[in-house]
């Protein structure tokens, strides 16, 4: 997609934040995980714009998106969700995050609640990364700081080296061809290791799974194993036990970290599907 200043609108604080619209109809609004871009959507366009309208961006320091040093944090990041979604004057929107992308959604739904939403998707998530908790399977799991400086060390050093060792995890064994690595890992580099570990860092701390029970508007829930998340799928169970609005779980065997990329199909019908459930 060629960009033009049409796909950037400036936050309250200043920030030029990149989005990508598509198609008419109901909004749908997808947030990408940590280093991660609008472009990771690139098998979702077709499908979910063919008769709905569908925002993707880049949060902020990533992608074509400011690499402001400002406000680098979730709960930033989910207001700029929001302006957008009133800039572009958006209404009964299916909001959803993958990954750490999923932290956003829920921190909208605890600063703003059903504020032009209409539904939620939770893909992929680790919603509170230093729990010490069996259901948890990040890496840093039990508030383990030392590792997170030892992680950053190695991002800084060699921030090359690091995304493609990211960009390798993000698959269900790591086994993918050359050229899906290196397009992954060229999105990440696009964003500086200061800012991407200002953000990581607010990110271990908030804990978005007890923000869950008093989402009150529907979601659905998808989880997968993968070199990143090896227990994604347990994760989601977890969070499913914690949720009181009508809700949906969809596991996915086959599409690691990048479920919607591998298995697009299958992810694109359960939100269409799900759409025309809450839609009745």
């Amino acid at each position: 997609m060629l960009r033009s200043k049409e796909n950037f609108f400036k936050t309250s604080d200043g920030a030029h934040i990149y989005f990508e619209d598509y198609g008419q109809g109901q909004p749908i609004v997808l947030v990408p995980g940590f280093l991660c871009t609008s472009k990771f959507f690139a098998r979702n366009i077709s499908e979910l714009s063919r008769n709905n309208r569908l925002i993707l961006l880049d949060s902020r320091g990533h992608g074509s998106s400011d690499k402001t040093l400002q406000n680098l944090n979730i709960p930033r990041c989910a207001q700029d969700v929001k302006e957008l979604i009133e800039y572009l004057d958006l209404n009964n929107v299916l909001l959803i995050g993958w990954s750490l992308g999923s932290s956003i959604v829920l921190s909208y739904w605890q600063q703003f609640n059903k504020h032009r939403i209409a539904a939620m998707g939770i893909t992929d998530s680790i919603l509170y990364p230093f729990d010490d908790g069996e259901w948890n399977s990040h890496s840093l799991r039990g508030f383990n700081m030392d590792a997170f400086n030892m992680v950053m060390g190695r991002a800084i050093g060699n921030h090359a080296e690091y995304c493609k060792g990211f960009a390798t995890a993000v698959w269900k064994d790591g086994h993918v061809a050359p050229e899906d690595i290196e397009w992954v890992a060229e999105e990440m580099r696009k964003t500086p290791p200061w800012i991407a570990f200002a953000l990581y860092s607010d990110f271990l701390h908030r804990d978005y799974v007890s923000v869950l029970p008093t989402v009150s508007v529907p979601i659905f829930v998808c989880g997968a194993n993968s070199i990143a998340i090896p227990r994604g799928i347990g994760a989601a169970k977890y969070y499913m036990q914690h949720i009181k609005a009508p809700s949906e779980l969809h596991i996915f065997e086959q599409g690691g970290h990048m479920l919607f990329y591998v298995e697009a199909e299958k992810y694109n019908r359960i939100i269409l599907d799900f759409l025309n459930k809450i839609n009745m």
